[in-house]
């Protein structure tokens, strides 16, 4: 009975989690952050690959 409860409680935090995090990626905010780590993840690739391409 008590791993129930605890399962569901976990269920129900995992959930709202996830609402929040979707809420938020909706929201305009969400997206300039969205915007923000796609922007930096592309420069870092951008800056690996021009290392790779510098004589070494």
């Amino acid at each position: 009975m008590h791993s129930t409860f605890c399962c569901v409680v976990f269920m129900s935090v995992l959930y709202a989690a996830y609402y929040i995090s979707f809420r938020l990626l909706l929201s305009s905010t969400g997206v300039i952050v969205c915007m923000n780590v796609i922007a930096s993840s592309l420069h870092i690739h951008a800056h690996r690959s021009s290392e790779r391409r510098a004589p070494g």
